[in-house]
């Protein structure tokens, strides 16, 4: 591959060129580092040498979090065509970066030989995993938006035994606010109950806005007398924001349901909602059970 070699060596991607095993009955498996290229050298610290043979380095690249990253290389080289990989490697100073591996096999002089090649993407990672967390989160206040936190119900709470509690809360006063002082007014009172429910509501807890001035909180225990503490606790936080002008009060309105194990959080909710209309009915700041 010595003409070859001499190609590939200065190109501006990271290049790992290793021998194609017959393998088993399955097909070829990856084998010994045969080169690797300068770009390679300074992406990831490592030469040909101390490489070796690439499923064993590759065990000792990957964090343990990564399932069997030799094994789905192979199975892309016996597919016969260009295919990527993503995968988190240690670099050989130890730090650990993001790479799409895109595989494909080549002959040379009757030699069957895989080209390994090594793209960065570690900023790609971080950006997308910031936009998806940003997209899981309400803009203004900061809590799940329902979406998110319908969808991390059944992972939280879905198993328990012991079942969940629910807590609809609704910021009362916040019309009344926007009306008199504008909607920049009655969004920052907003933000400021969020953030006092959220501090409140317990590291177990999980928050979301609802919709509109609604707040959904649930919790791992649902019993009514724990639920209920709760709820005070939360009402007398949000009695507690200022608000501008001084003497524009909010208060806050809850709606409870405690939920069997298995209960659909839609149901929860239907029952809270019921719960929190009925409170309405009956003036500001109060707690009911459905």
């Amino acid at each position: 591959m010595t003409t070859t070699w001499r190609l590939i060596d200065p190109m501006p991607v990271a290049l790992l060129i290793a021998a194609l095993d017959p393998g088993s009955a399955a097909g070829p498996t990856i084998g010994r580092c045969r080169r690797v290229n300068r770009r390679f050298g300074e992406q990831l610290g490592y030469d040909c040498d101390e490489i070796g043979l690439v499923r064993s380095w590759l065990a000792r690249a990957c964090p343990p979090d990564q399932r069997s990253p030799a094994a789905r290389l192979d199975r892309l080289v016996r597919a016969a065509a260009s295919r990527a990989l993503r995968l988190r490697l240690l670099r050989k100073d130890g730090r650990a970066r993001w790479f799409d591996v895109d595989v494909a096999r080549c002959e040379d002089a009757g030699a069957a030989h895989c080209a390994l090649a090594f793209t960065d993407v570690t900023e790609r990672v971080r950006i997308g995993r910031r936009l998806e967390r940003l997209g899981q989160r309400d803009a203004l206040t900061g809590v799940l938006t329902r979406q998110s936190l319908i969808a991390r119900h059944d992972d939280a709470f879905g198993a328990r035994a012991a079942g969940y509690g629910l807590l609809l809360c609704e910021i009362e006063g916040l019309r009344s606010l926007n009306e008199r002082c504008g909607h920049a007014a009655g969004d920052a009172a907003l933000a400021a109950c969020a953030r006092r429910l959220r501090g409140l509501a317990g590291s177990a807890a999980l928050i979301g806005r609802w919709d509109g001035d609604r707040f959904a909180i649930l919790l791992p225990a649902g019993t009514q007398d724990v639920l209920r503490r709760r709820a005070q606790t939360l009402m007398q936080a949000v009695a507690g924001v200022e608000t501008y002008p001084s003497g524009a009060a909010v208060t806050l309105s809850i709606g409870a349901a405690c939920a069997a194990a298995g209960t659909p959080l839609a149901e929860a909710a239907r029952r809270a909602r019921g719960a929190l209309a009925f409170g309405r009915s009956a003036g500001r700041g109060r707690i009911e059970f459905d």
